[in-house]
């Protein structure tokens, strides 16, 4: 096994258990860094709390699960990649979100043939995109839980894709690394962030409803608690960005 291989095994093993984990919490009933208790009620209750924002996290989770769905059948090594960094192209410009740091790679003919006769039209407005698929739907009535619970899935599976021995170079672990980074960035980090706040949120509620003549008592352990959630979502991030 070479270099590259073990570094790659590395980003898919941290990757697929990230998103086990995520949807092991969205499932309900397991605590967040192994100090609170979160459940699916709680999860809800934050998002309905701002409805622009589980409007926007389901409209954006769903088409991207929809365009990704065929990558399954797209065979590993380049034109996998290649394929990946132009949905995240057409993908980032559709829904304004960040680019990723997109890496150059060479495109052998039958690479580049296979991407040439994609053209896919999307859409009432009918766009053509080559990966990005939107047709006229309307997801504000869809259920956010199961949305998440397919995509994570699904990009455990996609993550295992990366592990092929023609990606075994430079210029391909870095493609991989910046096209990870961007669905951390999209998917992962704003996640963790809600959860922490939930998390806390619910800490807080729960030492709260003691009986006030502990309340002081409990003001210091309270504290210790929330610096304890602060002090492993830091870890967390880090260790998920390194």
């Amino acid at each position: 096994m070479t270099d590259y291989m073990r570094l790659l095994e590395t980003v898919v093993t941290k990757r697929t258990e990230n998103f086990k984990y995520l949807k092991r919490i969205h499932e309900g009933g397991v605590y967040w860094l192994n100090v609170g208790l979160v459940t699916t009620d709680n999860i809800m209750k934050y998002y309905r709390s701002s409805q622009d924002l589980l409007k926007k996290r389901v409209h954006l989770f769903f088409f991207l699960g929809l365009s990704l769905g065929p990558f399954l059948q797209i065979p590993n090594g380049s034109l996998y990649l290649h394929s990946l960094n132009c949905l995240l192209d057409e993908f980032s410009t559709k829904f304004k979100v960040k680019k990723h740091k997109k890496v150059k790679l060479p495109l052998n003919e039958e690479d580049e043939k296979f991407l040439n006769s994609r053209n896919v039209i999307s859409g009432s407005s009918n766009e053509k995109h080559k990966f990005l698929m939107i047709p006229d739907v309307n997801t504000e009535n869809f259920d956010y839980l199961q949305i998440v619970y397919a995509l994570f899935d699904l990009l455990s599976h996609l993550s295992r894709k990366y592990l092929d021995p023609n990606c075994e170079n430079k210029l391909f672990y870095e493609c991989i690394v910046a096209i990870d980074d961007w669905f951390y960035k999209l998917i992962i980090k704003p996640i963790v962030k809600e959860i922490h706040e939930i998390s806390a949120s619910m800490i807080t509620r729960e030492l709260t409803t003691f009986d006030p003549l502990f309340n002081s008592a409990f003001q210091g352990f309270l504290k210790v608690k929330k610096e304890m959630i602060e002090e492993n979502n830091q870890k967390k991030e880090i260790k998920q960005e390194n």
